[in-house]
């Protein structure tokens, strides 16, 4: 029986995919939304049939599910995959990461969404991100983290 409240809790890093950790016998939970922001930043959304996919002969991606909800699951930062870091690609990013999470404000968990890309400069091959939101009750959360573009490998940043 669980006694913990909320999603499962997915634990990223820079060594590999998400994971999850158990404490006794039970898996750790979020009681807040942090799985599910991470799942909606990380996890492909269907591309549009105008977008330009990164690889001649690539499928559109995303999830079947999302067939069954009221918006797609993910987000299209795999578009980006094969671009060079270039500012049009740090907003093109900042844009797909706050449309992934508009289901927020749909929902209305939250008020507003603001996500901040950069180049980082000691990575050259790394962006980090930056996104806040405003929850319906004025509070900010913020999350940082970060995607290797070489390794395309992603992980929170402290």
């Amino acid at each position: 029986m669980f006694t913990q409240e909320g999603d499962i809790k997915f634990f990223y890093n820079a060594d590999g995919p998400a994971i999850i950790r158990v404490s006794g016998y039970e898996l750790l939970r979020d009681p807040g939304f942090e799985t599910a922001v991470l799942i909606s930043i990380l996890s492909d959304a269907r591309a549009d049939v105008t977008d330009t996919l990164p690889t001649d002969g690539e499928t559109r991606r995303g999830w079947w599910g999302s067939q069954l909800i009221d918006h797609d699951l993910g987000s299209k930062l795999w578009l980006l995959e094969r671009n060079k870091i270039t500012d049009s690609t740090l907003a093109l990013a900042e844009q797909y990461v706050n449309d992934s999470l508009d289901w927020l404000k749909t929902d209305d968990i939250a008020q507003d969404i603001h996500t901040v890309a950069v180049r980082d400069v000691s990575k050259k091959n790394q962006i980090n991100f930056k996104t806040t939101i405003k929850k319906t009750d004025n509070i900010n959360v913020t999350f940082k983290y970060f995607l290797n573009w070489e390794y395309q490998t992603a992980g929170g940043l402290d």
